[in-house]
């Protein structure tokens, strides 16, 4: 029987191993040597990520774990995890993005945004994962978020350049999108995920963050 791991589990392997029983030999174990970072304020590589991890064990640990994640999406090689936790005393939505190869993470992009409002990330009142159902209709429900995305972003504005999707993830009756676009005046990326069901978009969830001018690498945020 194969010891390997999906792509989703070695992703939660990797959480619990880092960010609930602390131990940083998980790093060497599944972080590849040439990972490429999207975070614009980590380094790339793995000594970025063991410097930023690093950082992280020094801050005070906290009382109480935080809840899991409340949404994993697994595509292919692609997993997408969206929680909520405390970080210096904020209250935090991130949802990160892995690509891996091979039993090990060689990429990542984030957003992350700070104490969201309910217009921004709507209330979820299921407590886990959420379950995945619909397998069959995967990409059926990829092609409907195309389609809408490109729908929506053109009523914003007419010019296609000014808004851009960049993935679409799916499994079953969750989807995730990654499109850039203007907010504010600002260049700024959108993490999205739609929850489907009877062929009609029920619930969503949103991220959305800024791009700065100086980051810590050269690989942008997408």
């Amino acid at each position: 029987m194969s010891n390997l791991l999906s792509p989703k589990d070695l992703v939660l392997e990797v959480y619990k191993r880092l960010y609930r029983e602390y131990d940083e030999t998980a790093i060497d174990e599944f972080i590849d040597e040439n990972y490429i970072q999207h975070n614009p304020q980590v380094k790339t590589g793995k000594n970025g990520f063991k410097e930023a991890y690093a950082f992280i064990q020094s801050l005070p640990r906290p009382k109480e774990l935080g809840p899991p994640p409340r949404i994993i999406i697994e595509d292919k090689n692609y997993v997408l995890v969206h929680m909520d936790f405390n970080f210096l005393g904020k209250t935090t939505s991130v949802m990160d993005l892995f690509r891996v190869e091979g039993q090990k993470i060689m990429e990542h992009w984030d957003a992350v945004q700070y104490s969201p409002s309910i217009s921004d990330i709507h209330h979820i009142p299921f407590q886990g994962i959420y379950p995945i159902q619909d397998l069959d209709k995967t990409a059926i429900h990829k092609e409907f978020i195309q389609d809408y995305l490109i729908s929506r972003f053109s009523d914003k504005d007419p010019n296609p350049a000014h808004y851009l999707v960049h993935y679409i993830l799916g499994e079953g009756n969750m989807v995730f999108s990654l499109s850039s676009g203007i907010q504010e005046g600002r260049p700024t990326v959108f993490y999205e995920i739609f929850r489907l069901k009877n062929g009609i978009v029920v619930e969503g969830w949103a991220v959305s963050q800024s791009i700065p001018e100086i980051m810590a690498h050269e690989n942008g945020m997408i």
